[in-house]
C-alpha cells in the first residue's frame, strides 16, 4: 500500500502526463506573473526618476533663463560694483 498500490488501483497513472503538463503551466503561470509584477515595479519607479528628473530641468531651466535677462545682469553688475551698463547707442555694424 505503501508504494503507491492505491493509484495504480486507481488508475491515476494513465492521467500522469496531464498532471504534469498541467503542473508545468501552473508553475510557469505563477512565475510569468512574479516577472510582470517586478517589471511594472520597475517600471514606475523609473517613471517617478524620469518626472523628478523633468522638474529638476525645469527648475535649472527657468534658473539660468532667469540669471541672462538684462536687467537681472545689471542688477548683478550694480551689486558687484562695476561700472558696465547697457550701452545707451545701437551697435554699429561694419560691413
Amino acid at each position: 500500500m505503501g508504494r503507491g498500490d492505491i493509484f495504480i488501483k486507481l488508475g491515476v497513472h494513465r492521467y500522469l502526463p496531464h498532471i504534469v503538463v498541467a503542473f508545468a503551466f501552473c508553475t510557469l503561470s505563477i512565475i510569468l506573473s512574479y516577472l510582470a509584477d517586478n517589471q511594472l515595479i520597475e517600471r514606475g519607479l523609473k517613471r517617478r526618476e524620469l518626472e523628478d528628473a523633468r522638474i529638476n530641468y525645469t527648475l535649472k531651466n527657468d534658473e539660468m533663463i532667469s540669471l541672462w535677462r538684462m536687467t537681472r545682469v545689471e542688477e548683478t553688475l550694480k551689486r558687484m560694483g562695476s561700472d558696465v551698463t547697457a550701452p545707451i547707442k545701437p551697435a554699429k555694424e561694419l560691413k
